[in-house]
Order: structure tokens, then C-alpha cells, then sequence
């Protein structure tokens, strides 16, 4: 039996090339309490820094403190309410302000998301794309914003 992953191969929406200039930044540090790490300043700082527009979302997936007191805080980026894979970024603060910013955040402009295909003629595809005679499913299906297709076809 050969397993075909499908569900992701068949849901992606292909980000164009972007034509905003800036670029966020992978990895960033900041002097001695220059951003507070509460009331909403952080998302005011990422929302700067990430260059967001109004379809940028980061949502928190993961929240810990090290034995060192500092305060770690992992996003999972959303564009237009869609998860963006492979698209992760952190806060880390120390005695309530920022000290560091890190991660991947994939600069997207104006992408339709709407999918051209449903999800049974996808399958179909792959499956006759491949060849495979069995297949079964795994995980949980889901439309995602892929970066390993930025500039495929164009």
C-alpha cells in the first residue's frame, strides 16, 4: 500500500511575488526597555517591524518562561485567516519589555485565496498524477498559503 498525501499537495494557495519593498526581519534585537511587552505594544511592534497590512495576522500558539525569566512567545502567521506554512515568529522579552524578535514572516500581497479547485477533483488529480492505485488520507485537511510555490508559475 502506498500512502499519498494529498491534502496539503491539493490546498495551497500560490503567493505571488510581493512588491512591497521591505522585508521583515529574521532576527532583530532591541536596547534596554525601548518596547514594552504588554497592552498590546507588542502586537503594535510586530505589526511595524513585519511590515503587516490588514490581511497579516500572527496568532499565539505557545507561550513559556525559561529559567533565566525570560518570556518566550511563538506566532503562527495567518493571511487572510489562512495559516501560512513554515511561517512562525517569536517575541522574547525579559522583565516586561522586548529584547528580541525572531522568525520566518512571509511578506504576501493581494493573494486570492479562494481555491480553484474542490477538494474531490484535487484528489483525483493526485492520485492520477501519481499513479497510485491505494491511498488514504492523513491528518486533518486544510487550506494553507505555501511558500515553497512563490514564483511557480510566474
Amino acid at each position: 500500500m502506498i500512502v499519498l498525501l494529498v491534502a496539503h499537495m491539493s490546498n495551497q494557495a500560490y503567493a505571488q511575488k510581493t512588491t512591497r519593498k521591505e522585508q521583515a526581519p529574521k532576527f532583530k534585537t532591541f536596547n534596554q526597555q525601548a518596547h514594552r511587552s504588554s497592552g498590546g505594544n507588542v502586537e503594535t511592534l510586530l505589526k511595524s517591524e513585519l511590515h503587516m497590512t490588514s490581511n497579516d495576522h500572527l496568532v499565539p500558539t505557545k507561550v513559556w518562561t525559561d529559567k533565566m525569566g525570560y518570556q518566550h512567545t511563538k506566532y503562527q502567521q495567518e493571511y487572510k485567516g489562512l495559516k501560512v506554512a513554515k511561517s512562525t515568529y517569536s517575541v522574547h522579552a525579559q522583565n516586561g519589555y522586548v529584547k528580541v524578535i525572531n522568525g520566518d514572516f512571509l511578506t504576501i500581497d493581494n493573494l486570492n485565496t479562494k481555491p480553484s479547485l474542490d477538494k474531490g477533483l484535487a484528489l483525483q488529480k493526485a492520485v492520477a498524477s501519481t499513479g497510485v492505485k491505494e491511498y488514504k488520507l492523513l491528518g486533518k485537511e486544510e487550506l494553507v498559503v505555501s511558500r515553497d510555490y512563490i514564483n511557480k508559475d510566474g
